[in-house]
């Protein structure tokens, strides 16, 4: 979804695990949505990825990239 959003094609590596690393990771809200009634503000991959790209690109980081 990244190269997707961003426009760029970058190596992705597959690598084993590293001592500490958590046997399964999930992210989802549902327990905090359950308890609190919170819910996501978004909740779209594309778009998440989208929003915090576009974030960066606007400040010096972002513009040190596109000299």
């Amino acid at each position: 979804m990244v190269k997707n959003v961003t426009g760029v094609n970058f190596p992705v590596e597959t690598a084993p695990r590293r001592p500490g690393d958590t046997d399964i990771m999930v992210a989802s809200p549902q327990k905090i949505m359950d308890t609190f009634g919170w819910r996501p503000g978004h909740s779209s991959l594309e778009n998440i990825i989208r929003t915090a790209y576009d974030w960066h690109k606007s400040k010096l980081y972002g513009k040190l990239l596109n000299r």
